[in-house]
Parts: C-alpha cells; sequence; structure tokens
C-alpha cells in the first residue's frame, strides 16, 4: 500500500509539473503573440509614414555631418565673425559661456549673446545666420525689449546651445 502512495504521488507529482510547465508555455505564447501584435502595429504605422521618416533621416544625417565639421570650431570666433560679415561687431555687446552639458551621443555649451541698437530685419537676419552657419547651434531662448535710445531700435537676448 505504501509503494502505490508513493506511485500514486509521483503520478501526481509529474500531472502537476506539466500542467505547471503547459501553463508557463500558454503565458509566454499570450505574451509572445501580444508583442507580434504590437510589433505588426509598429511595422504598419512606419510603413505608412515612409517618406517623413526618410526625409528625417536625412535630415539628421545632415545635421551629424554639421556637428561632426564644426567638432574644433571656436563658438565666439564664429559668432563675431557672423556679428562682423552683418556689420554688427560694435551692436555685439556681449558672449557669455554659461553651462558646459552632456547628452547621450552630443555635447552642448550654452552662451547667451546679447545685441544692441539692431533693427528687426537685420535681428532676424542675424538669427538665421547663426542658425545656417558652419556651427550646429539651437536658439533655445529668445528675448527682445525696445531700446532706451531709439525706439525704433532693439535691443535683443539670446540664450544659444552649441552643439558638438
Amino acid at each position: 500500500m505504501n509503494n502505490e502512495k508513493k506511485q500514486l504521488l509521483a503520478a501526481a507529482g509529474i500531472l502537476a509539473s506539466l500542467f505547471i510547465a503547459v501553463f508557463v508555455l500558454y503565458a509566454g505564447l499570450s505574451n509572445a503573440q501580444k508583442r507580434l501584435a504590437m510589433l505588426e502595429s509598429v511595422q504598419t504605422e512606419m510603413s505608412s509614414n515612409r517618406a517623413g521618416l526618410t526625409a528625417m533621416s536625412e535630415e539628421t544625417k545632415v545635421l551629424k555631418a554639421r556637428a561632426a565639421e564644426n567638432k574644433n570650431r571656436n563658438f565666439v570666433s564664429e559668432m563675431e565673425k557672423t556679428a562682423t560679415e552683418f556689420g554688427l561687431s560694435k551692436n555685439l555687446k556681449k558672449i557669455n559661456f554659461i553651462t558646459h552639458r552632456e547628452d547621450a551621443r552630443f555635447r552642448g555649451d550654452d552662451y547667451e549673446l546679447k545685441l544692441e541698437g539692431v533693427d528687426i530685419n537685420t535681428a532676424v537676419n542675424f538669427i538665421y545666420h547663426i542658425a545656417n552657419t558652419g556651427v550646429l547651434v539651437k536658439v533655445k531662448k529668445f528675448s527682445l525689449s525696445v531700446s532706451f535710445e531709439n525706439p525704433n531700435l532693439l535691443n535683443i537676448s539670446l540664450l544659444i546651445s552649441h552643439i558638438t
């Protein structure tokens, strides 16, 4: 009788182990099916927006190339050169280094630029030019006020991140 109980317990143990294995496999299969459905929906969404993603990829490649090119350029001298090209060397009052940051693959140096006594057209052209110059920059903050001496002119303060 004792031997029969041992065999019955062994059979129950094997059956329980088999039941647990089936449950684990079923849960894994269910999880895999959910992940597959999610990946299929992502693939469908990406393939429907292929043109936009391709354009973003090309734009990113260009920006990475610009960042690699300007790695050894001095931001202050580039801004002074740009200001001189626009005839703003006397209006560029300050270029201050603020902070250095490191994000994943890029490093960024934040600078504060102050222009005083410029008209709106010159300011817009200057900002466009520094955004499209050899150094890769991002204008993070822009503020302007009317000049006290001449109400037709503006005082501009920019917070610019130089990305290397």
